[in-house]
């Protein structure tokens, strides 16, 4: 079947002419959160947060030298602060970690240590913005992890198959 043209509603421009990568509606759903590369004081490209709402003009750098990826914004009522933050990874000088961002300050806010050992990726905020689940490797393996945001409580659900292993087993 034929697809028809269609107009874009609203074109978000790129930044050091590199795409948004990882964006993510915020939970009040006006505006979008992505991360993209933004120079630091020594003019070094860093990956950081930023904000755009279509139809409201340039991006809103939120972070400066933070180094995140994979932002996912809590939704409108999650938890006690209205939904005004988003946990991300931090890859930082080899270390890794989870952080939850303030998206009003651009403040970062460790939620677990950074590590060598452990690398972290694609986490994603339970709708009450309690819990999170995220891919973790330690080792040689992927794991699927649940992690209680306020206490730092962390259970491992299950290992991810290796490519071409259906059972995950070697």
């Amino acid at each position: 079947p034929e697809v028809p043209e269609r107009e874009p509603v609203a074109v978000l421009p790129t930044l050091h002419g590199r795409a948004p990568a990882s964006p993510r509606w915020t939970g009040d759903g006006r505006s979008i959160v992505y991360t993209a590369p933004g120079p630091d004081a020594a003019g070094y490209l860093r990956l950081d947060l930023f904000r755009w709402t279509p139809g409201d003009g340039a991006p809103e750098r939120i972070t400066r030298g933070a180094d995140l990826r994979s932002a996912d914004p809590a939704r409108s009522g999650a938890a006690e602060d209205g939904g005004s933050w988003a946990v991300a990874v931090r890859h930082r000088d080899g270390l890794s970690q989870l952080v939850r961002v303030d998206l009003g300050t651009g403040e970062v806010h460790p939620l677990t240590k950074a590590r060598a050992d452990t690398v972290w990726a694609s986490p994603r905020l339970s709708p009450d913005g309690r819990r999170l689940v995220a891919v973790r490797n330690r080792g040689d393996r992927w794991r699927l992890a649940l992690f209680a945001v306020e206490d730092g409580g962390l259970r491992e659900l299950g290992e991810l198959p290796r490519e071409g292993d259906e059972n995950g087993e070697e």
